[in-house]
């Protein structure tokens, strides 16, 4: 019995031997070997720009006032100007079924004219006033082509001149002069004017009137305008019998209705 219990306590020594040994063992075990990774190459975040005052905007160039002014103007393609001048004629002498088939035409011719008279405002004010489309026949062109013709201008407003010279010595003729004119409405146009005004200087309430396109204005030396044979006066115009010239009275035509030799009328 006492040999029996001596196997069992050395059993139980060897085991508890083991146990130890076992608990101990992975302290000094050689380290396992760690699997392979392949390598990732780091990138490091994107470093925001360090914060920097707005670069101070360069000061706009100081425009050299009147330099277009000096400038020579491009000359205008007269042939077509002419083109619609021949056009409108054609169309004043055609009856309701040919203006029709003429209309696209007209648009088109209306179209490439407007440029050029323009640009013959600009260059030679008295010759576009010469060339402007008869108010006989606007009055009936088709509103399309209308806009695109020269406009009307009579008005009252302030004539501002500046005049200048460039530095250095300059060809006589080349002096600079700048005109512009201001309505109550607020219309601004360049004014192109010839003969009489030429040496007018700035004045206020001065009653002008020519023809325009765009700012271009084609001044007349004039600011009366006999109304043309055939021209309808419009609806909402004011009438005044009294001639301002001879201080006579005279007919008074019925609105809308053509004007007459009968009845001599001026704008």
């Amino acid at each position: 019995m006492k040999k029996s219990f001596a196997i069992i306590a050395s059993v139980c020594v060897a085991v508890f031997f083991v146990f130890v040994v076992a608990r101990r063992a992975p302290e000094n075990a050689p380290a396992l070997p760690v699997p392979a990774v392949p390598a990732v190459a780091a990138v490091a975040p994107a470093a925001e720009p360090p914060e920097t005052a707005p670069a101070a905007a360069a000061p706009a160039p100081v425009p050299d006032f009147g330099a277009a002014a000096l400038e020579v103007p491009r000359a205008p393609d007269f042939k077509k100007v002419t083109a619609f001048t021949q056009w409108a004629q054609q169309w004043q002498a055609a009856d309701a079924a040919g203006r029709e088939a003429m209309q696209a035409e007209g648009l088109r011719l209306a179209r490439e004219r407007r440029p050029e008279f323009k640009a013959l405002i600009v260059t030679d004010p008295r010759r576009a006033l010469e060339q402007a489309v008869s108010r006989v026949i606007r009055q009936d062109l088709p509103a399309e082509i209308v806009a695109e013709l020269e406009k009307p201008v009579s008005a009252t407003g302030e004539l501002r001149v500046y005049r200048g010279r460039p530095e250095g010595e300059i060809a006589p003729g080349t002096e600079l002069t700048l005109r512009y004119f201001e309505t109550p409405a607020g219309n601004s146009y360049k004014a192109r004017v010839f003969g009489e005004l030429v040496p007018a200087n700035t004045k206020a309430n001065v009653p002008l009137r020519g023809v325009a396109i765009d700012r271009e204005f084609a001044v007349a030396e004039s600011p009366v305008r006999p109304l043309e044979s055939g021209e309808r006066i419009p609806k909402d115009a004011q009438v005044v019998a009294k001639c301002p010239v001879s201080n006579l009275d005279t007919p008074i035509p019925a609105p809308e209705a053509p004007v007459t030799d009968e009845t001599p009328t001026v704008e």
